[in-house]
């Protein structure tokens, strides 16, 4: 039964990613914008739901504010720093000044 759930659950997300590419690209191309930026917003937008729910969860279910400011505040922090060594690894001529 489980790999049922994980087969199904793997489907909607590679139907889901389908689906928001070509979205985004009506998006882009409606409002006169690349596909870069909508696919940072799209990445923003998808990857902030967990943190979302994490943050809802802790405020509505354990009554914990410090909880969801933790779990955002370090998410954030971990996202920016993930970005930044993947734009270092990806572009090693790249230099900060």
């Amino acid at each position: 039964m489980i790999w049922f759930h994980f087969i199904f659950s793997a489907v909607l997300v590679v139907g889901g990613g389908f689906y928001l590419a070509r979205q985004g690209k009506e998006l882009a191309a409606r409002y006169g914008l690349t596909d870069i930026w909508i696919g940072f917003i799209f990445l923003s937008a998808v990857t902030s739901i967990p943190e979302l729910a994490t943050a809802v969860g802790a405020v509505t279910v354990a009554g914990s504010p410090d909880l969801a400011l933790t779990d955002v505040l370090g998410s954030n922090a971990f996202n920016l720093f993930a970005v930044a060594v993947l734009g270092l690894a990806l572009f090693p001529t790249l230099t900060l000044k």
